[in-house]
């Protein structure tokens, strides 16, 4: 048997409340549309090839020049892929955006993907007819405000249920 290399994921993660009510929704969407659940996050980097220990140091490095800050939750979106089928878009804000630029520099990341922040709602297969129904009856029921206090490194190994928290990593209090 070939082992899986190891795929490891850098989420922000919102205030314990949001997590709360994020986590409700998610929950009782996958409960209905048979999906799987997941922690509410924001993806900053997915499929990151370092190793662990080098990426945590950088973690480490990088908490040290950043305070917790905003992000701005817009509308309920959907697309036909996987891990994008409903969301809540997320604006393209200046720490974040600085965030996202520092890791990957320090851990030389590339990707041909453009960065599209967002909180995943479902992850799954949903027919159009059933996102727009599941957008209008979220829309306005979540909060619109994503307080980034911590950056989760994640082990994204395997199927969502295999997914674990290897390492928070807090922000400075501003």
């Amino acid at each position: 048997m070939i082992k899986q290399e190891n795929n490891y994921s850098l989420w922000l993660r919102p205030s314990q409340s949001l997590i709360d009510e994020l986590t409700k929704i998610i929950s009782r969407l996958a409960h209905h549309n048979h999906g799987a659940i997941f922690p509410p996050h924001i993806t900053l980097l997915t499929s990151i090839s370092a190793n662990r220990n080098t990426i945590m140091g950088i973690c480490t490095q990088i908490i040290e020049q950043y305070s917790a800050f905003d992000i701005t939750l817009e509308e309920i979106a959907y697309t036909n892929m996987y891990f994008r089928n409903l969301y809540i878009s997320a604006r393209l804000e200046s720490p974040l955006i600085s965030l996202y630029e520092d890791f990957k520099k320090r851990l030389n990341y590339t990707t041909n993907e453009v960065f599209t922040p967002h909180v995943s709602l479902f992850y799954g297969a949903l027919d159009v007819k059933r996102q727009q129904v599941l957008k209008k009856e979220l829309t306005n029921n979540y909060s619109k405000l994503f307080n980034c206090q911590r950056i989760d490194l994640y082990n994204t190994t395997g199927k969502e249920n295999e997914w674990h928290l290897i390492e928070s990593f807090y922000l400075k209090k501003p």
